[in-house]
């Protein structure tokens, strides 16, 4: 499923976007004295495509140097039932 994502023009396209849209937040945060930024993506299912763009969201963070906390709510409380 990460392959197939991954090579979406449509999601790759929308993960470009909300990166530009991050990426002014995490420059601009710090100059303004705020020390936590909240993502969260979200779908019909929240098993594919918003754990995907989380986890890809996650990734591109902390190779920016960023703290991240990485929390599936769906898979979390689908496994709960």
């Amino acid at each position: 499923m990460k392959e197939y994502l991954a090579a979406q023009p449509s999601v790759v396209n929308f993960l470009a976007s909300v990166a530009r849209l991050v990426d002014v937040s995490v420059e601009e945060y710090p100059r303004l004295g705020y020390e936590h930024l909240t993502v969260c993506f979200g779908c019909t299912g929240g098993w594919h495509r918003s754990v995907y763009c989380a986890e890809w969201m996650c990734a591109r963070l902390r190779e920016k140097g960023c703290d991240v906390t990485l929390q599936h709510v769906a898979l979390e409380q689908a496994e709960a039932l």
